[in-house]
C-alpha cells in the first residue's frame, strides 16, 4: 500500500513538474538508457519506479546513492574505495537493488533525469550534502541513512546492519534518538 501511495505520488509530483511548456500535456519520463546519462556501472538503476520494481520483484532492498561524480571529492573517494570495490559489489549483487542519483557538475543531465534525481532526494530528505545515502525496503521505506564518506569495512557494517533493519525498527530508532 505504501508503495502505492508512494508511486502515485511521485507519479503526480513529476507531472507538476515535467508538464510540457505551453501545451500542458504531460511529458512522459524516459526510460534508463534513452537518454539519461549513465551510472557508474550497468548494475546501477537510475530511475527510482524501476528501482523499486526490481526491489519487489527481486526481493531486494534499495541502495539509493546521491553524488556529485565528478566535483565531490568524499563522493569520488566513496566510489573509487567503496563502490568499486568486489566485497562491496558482491554484496550488493546479493542483497540490494542500487539507484543512482548524481548532480554532476561538468556535465549536464537531461532536464527530466535532474529533476527525478532533486524529486527522489527531496521524498527521502536527502539534505545532507554529498555523497548522502539511504536504503530501503522493497516497499520503499527507510531502514537506514547515511551521509558522508566512509571506508569500505564502516560502509560495509552500515549496510550489513540495513539489511537486517526493518522500517519499524528503524522509526523506533528516530525516536528513541528525538526522545534523548
Amino acid at each position: 500500500m505504501k508503495k502505492i501511495l508512494l508511486s502515485l505520488m511521485i507519479l503526480s509530483s513529476l507531472t507538476l513538474f515535467l508538464a510540457a511548456g505551453d501545451s500542458g500535456q504531460q511529458v512522459k519520463l524516459p526510460a534508463q538508457g534513452e537518454d539519461w546519462v549513465e551510472g557508474p556501472g550497468p548494475e546501477w538503476e537510475l530511475n527510482y519506479d524501476e528501482a523499486l520494481e526490481r526491489a519487489e520483484k527481486e526481493h531486494k532492498y534499495i541502495y539509493v546513492l546521491s553524488t556529485g561524480s565528478d566535483w565531490c571529492g568524499w563522493c569520488i573517494k566513496l566510489r573509487n574505495d567503496v563502490l568499486t570495490n568486489s566485497k562491496f559489489k558482491r554484496f550488493a549483487e546479493e542483497n540490494l537493488v542500487l539507484l543512482y542519483l548524481d548532480s554532476p557538475s561538468k556535465i549536464k543531465l537531461p532536464a527530466k533525469q535532474d529533476k527525478h534525481n532533486s524529486l527522489v532526494r527531496e521524498m527521502y530528505d536527502m539534505d545532507d550534502g554529498f555523497p548522502s545515502a539511504v536504503v530501503l525496503d522493497e516497499d520503499g521505506d527507510i531502514v537506514a541513512r547515511r551521509s558522508g564518506y566512509g571506508n569500505l569495512d564502516s560502509y560495509m557494517a552500515f549496510l550489513k546492519k540495513a539489511v537486517k533493519t526493518s522500517a519499524e525498527d528503524y522509526e523506533a530508532e528516530l525516536k528513541k534518538r528525538k526522545k534523548r
